[in-house]
């Protein structure tokens, strides 16, 4: 299987990005996802410390609900982007980034929030979109993008947005200029029920959990209190394919080609991901568009939703076992 190079960049190098940055800025937009639940304490101090048109930081607790974790409707995923002045058929190119370390079973996971955030744009149409996946990332990016690269902030900031909110005559969101493109990018409980009947023909049901989790040994979530998998899926760790210090995104992405070839699931086929509750499936799904495949999908309630409306698939058992 090797990568179709005609894709658009989804996941873009540290030295990618610097380019994009260098050879493009102002009309770039640079977008560092955060949040109050992840983010450690030292990370927060550094929040919105950089009001500079071309830079924003976003909380990931504004698109999701609270209990659930999935993601709000999309009339308040419009609003939110719209008060960050982002339009769907804005021409600048976003570069989405995090610093956020979370635990995937007992491996380290890393870039889901920022596939959260691209997962939300590519669903309503932004197509210059691009997650900065690079080792590097954890040692130059200690606290914020803007406090590293000062010279590139300066640059971002020589001419604000262009991109106005457009409202109708009523002073409401446009909502012509907000259908969704790509609206089977989610998948809806009522949808998964209907695929695994068999109602909707094919599909690949990816688990990017860890290992722990899809074998039922616990929950991986304080407020899950089952165990267990969704029936049809197939484990694929979204641990097991990390960019760090000694694997590099385009081994990364080779490793995960070999592996979706082992399974025999081909291009064309329905793939649909889904984790706890969206992060971890965002990131894997991110991986899977990157190497080409086209037809994927998320399933946003994921093992938290479905273990609540389907309990006989799972099993009570700690959230957390220690090695």
């Amino acid at each position: 299987m090797r990568m179709n190079q005609s894709t658009p960049e989804v996941l873009v190098s540290m030295a990618e990005a610097l380019h994009i940055l260098e050879t493009h800025a102002p009309d770039v937009l640079v977008l560092e996802v955060v949040s109050d639940y992840y983010d450690e304490p030292a990370q927060r101090k550094h929040r919105n410390s950089h009001p500079i048109p071309g830079f924003a930081q976003i909380k990931t607790e504004q698109l999701e609900t609270d209990l659930l974790w999935n993601l709000r409707p999309d009339t308040h995923l419009q609003q939110i982007l719209t008060e960050y002045d982002l339009m769907p058929e804005m021409p600048k190119q976003i570069l989405l980034f995090d610093n956020i370390k979370l635990a995937c079973g007992r491996a380290e996971s890393r870039f889901d929030a920022s596939a959260r955030l691209f997962s939300v744009l590519y669903y309503f149409g932004f197509s210059h979109i691009s997650i900065i996946l690079d080792s590097t990332v954890h040692s130059t990016f200690p606290d914020e993008f803007a406090a590293q690269y000062p010279q590139i902030v300066h640059r971002l900031a020589a001419q604000p947005l262009s991109t106005k909110v457009q409202l109708s005559k009523e002073g409401s969101l446009d909502q012509t200029r907000w259908v969704p493109k790509h609206g089977d990018y989610f998948v809806c409980y009522e949808t998964m029920v209907q695929m695994l009947s068999g109602k909707l023909g094919p599909y690949r049901l990816l688990d990017a959990r860890s290992a722990e989790e899809y074998a039922g040994i616990f929950t991986g979530y304080n407020y899950i209190p089952l165990a267990g998998r969704i029936p049809t899926a197939e484990s694929v760790i979204n641990g097991d394919y990390q960019v760090s210090a000694t694997e590099s995104l385009a081994l990364v992405l080779a490793r995960l080609a070999t592996t979706l070839t082992g399974k025999g699931i081909e291009y064309g086929e329905r793939i649909v991901w889904y984790c706890g509750t969206g992060w971890r499936a965002s990131r894997m799904c991110a991986l899977t568009q990157a190497l080409g495949y086209t037809n994927v999908a998320i399933y946003d309630g994921g093992w938290n939703e479905w273990h609540r409306r389907h309990p006989e698939n799972g099993v009570e058992k700690p959230w957390w076992i220690e090695p």
